[in-house]
């Protein structure tokens, strides 16, 4: 097994005991021991620090991999990783400027005049801080082709660290302010981490000089960072609004529907990994036929898979609020169903995503994040206001929806591709037709049972008429493709 399949399977570990352990605490330890409001505000404030985050590290961690291969003299390499740790640090700098001269107007402005966040602000700029540096030196990790402990830090740390704070919480070791600054003390401990690993991996002589191509690189960490901003405030833009026109307990209720919906795109985040290489290669060979059969079968692989957690996620979600006890979060259980449809309309797409991002077309890579973003801003204002919770999960359905069926027709009209098939048709009617009959049927066995039973249930008719429907034939061929050639 190559390097990049047996690091990338690695990694599928992280990022499912990151998604397990992350449930543990989103579904179960938040509610239990901080409460909607605590959990709200813990979420607000990491939300918000990814926001700011990109202003950080301003591109550089992608740029370095994009640019690094490109410089075969030593002294060249050393000049390029200096600057992308120099230039970050700097903009610490002017960020710690801008928090002293304003960063308490800015956050009146955003969120009112809610005590918490003024009282605990500080926080937002301090984490982004951990985690846009710690970016920079994932990314000097990866040039290496060294990538499995970064990814179990970014993936598995976090959740392992809040975990734990979140049970010496709940048993009254700790109180709350001491709870948030454990939790900014591990994000430091992580980049302390990575950063004494990357540099003991390989340790560039620091020179700051004029390197070739310089203005190809700030070109590229331009738009890369303007794309990333987007990106980040189109995934966190709702949890930070929900606490300036609702309240903070709203985004705990809102965080939990949000997770639950996300593990829809889990077999998307294991199996980009693998297939993204492969599409790498394929444009580079200009094999247009290579590339629609990975469109088309990453698109139906994924489809079929996610369409089938999201029957057992939003059948599942009421007895799920009533067996974990928490009745106020069940407010939020719309939101599992609109924004888990979401998900599902992005997996459809399959590798499309990375075809835009590795073809001629990138450039549309950054339309789409700022478009999203305005459109993501300008319709939670409006919805959350309308329909409270709820008009947050509109938005980001409409979002969501919108730009995807943008990139098809991108992929349409300059490729001559198409993710999209009877196949897919089929896995619709699929989902829809087994979504439909089991929504009407009423389970009285106590919450537990309703879930184990109905998720048996959902497994054996899915199963079966996948069957009836011959998608079974497309479903093993692709994942015997795939491990081959991985």
């Amino acid at each position: 097994m190559g390097i990049v399949a047996k690091q990338s399977v690695q990694n599928i570990f992280s990022i499912g005991a990151g998604v397990l352990l992350g449930a543990v605490n989103t579904l179960f330890l938040y509610p239990v021991f901080l409460g909607s409001q605590l959990q709200g505000l813990v979420v607000a404030l990491l939300s918000v620090s990814n926001l700011v985050q990109p202003f950080i590290s301003v591109g550089l961690q992608h740029a370095l991999i994009r640019f690094f291969p490109r410089y075969k003299q030593a002294d060249q390499q050393h000049i390029l990783l200096s600057w992308s740790l120099v230039i970050p640090l700097i903009f610490v700098g002017l960020l710690a400027l801008f928090y002293w001269g304003v960063g308490d107007a800015l956050l009146i402005r955003l969120f009112g005049l809610n005590p918490d966040i003024q009282t605990y602000g500080y926080m937002i700029f301090a984490i982004a801080i951990a985690t846009g540096l710690f970016e920079v030196f994932y990314s000097w990790l990866r040039i290496r082709l060294q990538s499995v402990l970064g990814n179990f830090l970014k993936e598995f740390y976090p959740r392992l660290l809040l975990c734990i704070c979140l049970i010496v919480y709940g048993f009254e070791g700790i109180d709350f302010p001491t709870f948030l600054h454990i939790v900014l003390g591990g994000y430091y401990l992580r980049l302390l981490i990575i950063a004494s690993y990357a540099f003991w991996i390989h340790r560039p002589k620091f020179e700051l000089k004029s390197i070739p191509k310089a203005g190809e690189i700030i070109k590229y960490s331009s738009i890369i960072l303007l794309a990333g901003t987007a990106s980040s405030l189109l995934l966190d833009i709702d949890k930070s609004m929900l606490p300036a026109l609702l309240s903070v307990e709203n985004v705990a209720y809102y965080s939990v529907a949000l997770f639950m919906a996300s593990v829809v795109e889990l077999p998307g985040r294991a199996m980009f990994q693998i297939i993204s290489p492969l599409v790498a290669q394929s444009i580079h060979d200009n094999n247009r036929e290579e590339l629609q059969r990975f469109l088309s079968q990453s698109s139906q692989i994924l489809l079929w898979g996610s369409g089938f957690i999201f029957l057992i996620i939003a059948l599942n979600a009421p007895d799920f609020y009533d067996w974990i006890g928490q009745p106020d979060y069940k407010l939020a259980v719309g939101v599992v169903y609109w924004v888990g449809a979401a998900k599902l309309s992005s997996m459809a797409l399959g590798c499309l995503n990375q075809i835009i991002s590795n073809s001629d077309w990138y450039r549309y890579s950054l339309y789409f994040s700022v478009g999203s973003a305005v459109l993501a801003i300008v319709l939670n204002y409006y919805a959350i206001q309308i329909w409270g919770l709820m008009g947050a999960a509109y938005a980001t359905f409409s979002v969501i929806v919108l730009i995807n069926l943008l990139k098809i027709n991108l992929i349409s009209r300059k490729l001559q591709l198409s993710p999209l098939s009877l196949y897919s048709l089929k896995i619709c009617l699929l989902v829809g037709s087994i979504g439909v009959v089991f929504f009407q049927v009423q389970w009285s066995f106590g919450s537990f049972w309703n879930i184990a039973f109905r998720s048996l249930a959902i497994a054996l008719v899915y199963g079966l008429l996948s069957y009836i429907l011959q998608l079974h034939k497309i479903v093993l061929p692709i994942i015997q493709s795939l491990v081959r050639r991985g």
